[in-house]
């Protein structure tokens, strides 16, 4: 008999060291799961800021381009301003008494004091 209480404290033992490690394998199972969730929340994370980056870098280059653009058109503005200016400065310095003349005599041409119009239909 007693080596049957013995037995049976032994498998008491066994079942509940059993038992144990048992819960330890549940618990690591449940650890690992929610570190499987802690990387796919990571990976996603890391995901979302380079999209990030890459967003605001595209914003960034297109905010430069524009204000190059912006400037481009502002000296092309003031080109043309000053090329309206020579052209005014030019065309009061010409004389157009000398201008009639040299028509007239050196190249033969006279001035036509009526205009027709032609219309095209």
């Amino acid at each position: 008999m007693g080596n049957l209480a013995y037995e049976n404290f032994e498998t008491r033992n066994e079942l509940s060291e059993l038992n144990k490690v048992r819960n330890i394998d549940r618990n690591y199972t449940i650890k690992s799961e929610s570190n499987k969730m802690y990387l796919v929340f990571l990976a996603h994370l890391v995901i979302l800021l380079i999209l990030g980056i890459t967003y605001t870098s595209g914003v960034a280059k297109k905010t430069n381009v524009s204000i190059k653009i912006e400037k481009l058109i502002s000296e092309e503005n003031d080109l043309k301003a000053d090329v309206n200016m020579l052209k005014a400065e030019y065309d009061i310095a010409i004389d157009l008494n000398q201008v009639e003349k040299r028509a007239r005599n050196d190249l033969n041409m006279d001035f036509i004091d009526e205009i027709k119009y032609i219309k095209f239909n």
